[in-house]
């Protein structure tokens, strides 16, 4: 019986040649960090702003709409959500800014 030609590929080495010129990528903790402590910022801050802007657009079209009692069921909503964003922001952009200090 021969080989068969699974084990003859198997066998089959190819030198493709030394591989030069790649450089180390290093990882720096501290700079991926400040990075990502700075677009946590930004993120958050621009989620308390665009909710306020779509909040007060909706309170206008519903009031012009003629809804004006679902308009106070919405202002309870923003009620609640208004101290928990503006305390994930304000967390935020003061971690931001004091950082270097800890």
């Amino acid at each position: 019986m021969g080989e068969s030609p699974e084990s003859s590929r198997e066998l089959e080495l190819i030198d493709a040649g030394a591989i030069e010129g790649i450089p180390e990528l290093r990882f720096r903790a501290d700079k991926h960090r400040a990075e990502t402590s700075r677009w946590l910022a930004f993120v958050i801050v621009a989620l308390l702003a665009g909710s306020v802007a779509a909040h007060y657009a909706v309170i206008v079209w519903l009031h012009l709409s003629g809804r004006a009692e679902t308009a106070s069921a919405l202002d309870r909503i923003f009620e609640v959500w208004l101290p928990i964003i503006s305390g994930l922001s304000s967390s935020a952009v003061t971690y931001y800014f004091t950082k270097e200090r800890a």
